[in-house]
C-alpha cells in the first residue's frame, strides 16, 4: 500500500539523513543498494555499496548510475549533499509506480531529459497515488540543488531541492492515507527487475508507459524539474 511504501520512504530519508549530518555523500543510491533487513519487515532498511562514498567536501568527480544521477554531476557542476536526494527521488518515484521517471534508449538523451528535469506522472498509473506523495517526489527531482557543500541553503524550499532534513517534516509523512493498493505498481517493480532494466546497462527494456508511450496521451505532459505546493 502507498502507506507501507512511505513508511520504507522515511526510513530511507532518516538513513540517508544520518550519513549527511556526518558529512558523507554516497553518491550511488539506487535500489539495488537498499536492503531490506529481514524478509518479515518491509520498511527497516540499510544502506549498501559505499564504493563511491566520500566526505562532501572531498566529492567532486562524475560518478553513479546513469538513471539515478543528479543534473548536477552531468552538468559537470560542482556539488553537495543534494545528489543522494536526487537519487532517492527516482527510487520513491520507482517504488510508488514501478517504473523509472527518467528513460531513453539513447544516453546521450536520457542525460538531456534528467539535467532539464523533465519526468511525467502518467494518469493510468498515478491517479491513484495520493498528491502529497507526488509533492514529496517534486521536492527532491528539483534540478536547483540549492546550496553546494555540507551547510544549510538560505533558498525558499519553492526554488530548490529539499534536504533529507527538511523531507522529514514534509506533510506526506505525517498524511492520513487510506489503503491505496500498490499491486499494479509493484507488477511493474518485478518486471523491471526481472529484465534487469533498474540496473540501466545496454539495451535494457523499457516498462510501464515508456514502453507504449504511444498508448498514453499524457506521456509528454512533463513536470519541469521543479517543485510544486
Amino acid at each position: 500500500t502507498e502507506k507501507e511504501a512511505r513508511d520504507l520512504v522515511r526510513n530511507m530519508v532518516e538513513a540517508v539523513g544520518y550519513l549527511h549530518k556526518h558529512g558523507v555523500v554516497h553518491r550511488d543510491l539506487k535500489p539495488e543498494n537498499i536492503l531490506l533487513e529481514s524478509s518479515t519487515d518491509d520498511s527497516t532498511i540499510k544502506i549498501a555499496d559505499f564504493g563511491f562514498a566520500k566526505h562532501v567536501m572531498e566529492a567532486s568527480s562524475a560518478c553513479g548510475t546513469p538513471g539515478f544521477v543528479a543534473p548536477e554531476i552531468l552538468k559537470g557542476q560542482k556539488y553537495g549533499l543534494g545528489v543522494d536526494v536526487w537519487s532517492l527521488g527516482v527510487i520513491v518515484y520507482i517504488t510508488l509506480c514501478g517504473y523509472p521517471p527518467f528513460y531513453d534508449e539513447n544516453q546521450a538523451q536520457l542525460f538531456a531529459k534528467i539535467k532539464a528535469g523533465r519526468y511525467s506522472f502518467h494518469k493510468k498509473y498515478w491517479e491513484h497515488i495520493s498528491e502529497p506523495a507526488k509533492g514529496f517526489i517534486r521536492a527532491m527531482l528539483t534540478v536547483d540543488p540549492g546550496v553546494v557543500g555540507a551547510g544549510a541553503s538560505d533558498e525558499p524550499k519553492a526554488s530548490r531541492r529539499w534536504t533529507c532534513a527538511e523531507l522529514l517534516e514534509h506533510e506526506w509523512l505525517e498524511a492520513e492515507i487510506g489503503h491505496i493498493d500498490l499491486g499494479h505498481s509493484l507488477k511493474h517493480l518485478r518486471d523491471a527487475h526481472a529484465t534487469n532494466d533498474l540496473l540501466f546497462e545496454a539495451n535494457h527494456a523499457a516498462t510501464g508507459p515508456h514502453a507504449n508511450p504511444d498508448e498514453h496521451d499524457d506521456y509528454h505532459n512533463h513536470v519541469e524539474g521543479r517543485p510544486v505546493k
